[in-house]
């Protein structure tokens, strides 16, 4: 049985701590891919905590693809990939002194690199990361029963959102108050310095320290750039990166990212997504050398990027000097089970994420501030080539920001909404459950984020153009009393781009491996699925769930006769 010390858990709660010491023998190799995890109720009791804390931390390593469930057997290791090999460890030093040398990276960037190198990946991943041999005990030691390896080396997430918000997201008082304060301490001159192209260095300072408590991610401010909203961030990543690329998005995923990339004249490849994120099929295609993926939490599909696939975009973009991954966190705040998932970024070792949020999910599509993260060697090019810029916001609106995240007030905002959207969710599911008696419902990826999948009578697929149609019908159905959903079939990122689907199979969104995909040239718009719905918990209001949940139900109702 799997020994780990429960006493000495570095300030983390019990369920975190064995968390963070399975995660860490699982990233080690210590346990082995398909391996069996030891039964909660026994693992419980030889650790001498409690089976909700095991379950805890089965749930979470589940969610970030650690592990996997087969149903009546238990908790299984998930497979990973191996930390980097001698020769592609090689390759990666040739680069980074190519960098260094060339002035894309400075000497103290470099020198940290090396050491982030020297260390296993389970202590430099974010998550795992603190976890020594001491504070979880004997780890993957084996006493019985567990077979053990030796060492081994449309539209929901966008600002511009054409559903409703409702009342109370954005903080009125709270920023008319702070904004006030800005004002009183603030002098015309001091205003004017802080007005620079990548934007206010105080609310920069502000952001790195954000995200270091909140994602686990070490930037500093010089790293991050301010803009008014994702898609301006989406245009200086193309001006960046140049428009002779090729850029994989997911589908089904964000239309309008296809619509920004396409308008900035770069050309789009879709690609197909499993239970896992997006597929790696697009590796196939030298020409694609930028991703833009959402792994904490898809859109639509709700997945959560497995560990395995993270390491394979990682593993794909460290190959070759010009490739990059564009992270997009849109919602991250907003997870309502377990802990919140590792950023991408926090795993980057190379400088090969770009990592982009927003605040509009937390203070509403009417707040167009947003940001984005670069890799060292990209801050230079940036002053470079976007320095004659004036920033997109203005300066008062950013120093007001800055003092909100400072004071800690925006941190109590989001976890006031974040109970609201949780308290919605939960009333949300447990109305339709009672008003749709009549027809099977399934709720996909509940408490992963802002919004969740609906599926109409899963088991029943339909051809692709009658699903679609249907979706149209119960969309029209709800808004004419007063209700949103968005259709799945609006999600199809390839008819926004004109171009086929890379390996796609929509079956594979929530079904899992089990399906075989299509293959190359098929579109998201033509595989067999159940009638599928996007529920955004933004655009309901507690005080009316329960007549929403009814008149979704009576649409629902109206269409599956």
């Amino acid at each position: 049985m799997l020994t780990y010390n429960m006493q000495q858990t570095a300030g983390r709660t019990l369920y975190e701590h064995l968390y963070y010491c399975l995660r860490a023998d699982i990233e080690a190799g210590r346990l082995r891919p398909h391996v069996k995890l030891p039964a909660k109720r026994e693992f419980a009791r030889h650790l001498g905590v409690s089976v909700i804390t095991v379950e805890g931390a089965y749930r979470q390593l589940v969610a970030e693809g650690y592990a996997y469930t087969q149903e009546r057997r238990g908790h299984f290791v998930a497979p990973i990939e191996p930390p980097l090999n001698q020769e592609r460890a090689h390759r990666l030093l040739q680069q980074q002194i190519a960098d260094l040398q060339a002035g894309r990276l400075s000497t103290e960037d470099f020198q940290q690199r090396v050491l982030d190198a020297q260390r296993p990946f389970a202590l430099r991943s974010g998550g795992a990361a603190g976890v020594s041999s001491e504070a979880c005990g004997e780890g993957a030691k084996m006493q019985s029963g567990v077979g053990l390896a030796g060492v081994a080396p449309c539209d929901v997430a966008g600002e511009d959102s054409p559903m409703p918000p409702v009342r109370g997201v954005f903080p009125y008082k709270m920023w008319a108050r702070a904004m006030r304060q800005v004002l009183a301490d603030e002098s015309e001159e001091s205003l004017q310095r802080a007005a620079q192209p990548a934007g206010s260095v105080r609310l920069r300072a502000a952001l790195a320290r954000h995200l270091r408590a909140v994602r686990g991610m070490e930037v500093s401010p010089e790293q991050i750039v301010v803009g008014a909203g994702a898609q301006t961030l989406y245009g200086l990543v193309v001006q960046l990166l140049g428009r002779h690329r090729t850029f994989a998005l997911e589908n089904p995923g964000y239309t309008r990212l296809a619509q920004v990339y396409r308008s900035n004249e770069v050309a789009v490849v879709p690609v197909g997504l499993d239970r896992e994120g997006i597929r790696m099929a697009f590796a196939r295609r030298p020409e694609v050398s930028v991703v833009h993926c959402m792994p904490s939490h898809q859109l639509p599909a709700g997945i959560t990027m497995s560990a395995r696939r993270r390491r394979e975009l990682l593993t794909w973009a460290d190959d070759a000097p010009d490739r990059f991954i564009v992270e997009d966190d849109y919602d991250c705040e907003f997870r309502m089970q377990g802990r919140p998932v590792p950023a991408m970024q926090a795993a980057d070792r190379s400088g090969r994420v770009i990592y982009v949020n927003t605040f509009t999910k937390s203070l509403g599509p009417a707040f167009r501030i947003g940001y984005m993260v670069l890799p060292p060697a990209l801050v230079r090019l940036f002053h470079e080539r976007l320095g004659f810029y004036a920033n997109t916001v203005g300066v008062l609106d950013q120093l007001t920001l800055a003092r909100l995240l400072e004071s800690g007030e925006y941190e109590r905002h989001v976890n006031r909404q974040r109970t609201r959207y949780r308290a919605v969710q939960d009333a949300l599911v447990q109305a339709l459950q009672a008003d749709c008696g009549g027809s099977p419902l399934a709720f996909r990826h509940l408490g992963a984020g802002l919004h969740f999948l609906l599926e109409v009578d899963p088991e029943t697929p339909h051809a692709a153009a009658e699903a679609a149609a249907q979706e149209e019908a119960v969309a029209k159905a709800a808004m004419a009393q007063g209700v949103r959903v968005i259709p799945l079939a609006r999600y199809d990122t390839a008819a926004a781009a004109g171009q086929a689907t890379v390996d796609s199979d929509t079956r594979e969104v929530d079904r899992g491996p089990g399906d075989r995909g299509q293959g190359e040239g098929d579109s998201f718009g033509s595989c067999p699925r159940p009638l599928t719905l996007v529920v955004d918990l933004a655009t309901l209001d507690s005080d009316t769930v329960a007549s929403a949940a009814a008149a979704l139900a009576r649409a629902i109702a109206s269409v599956a006769r």
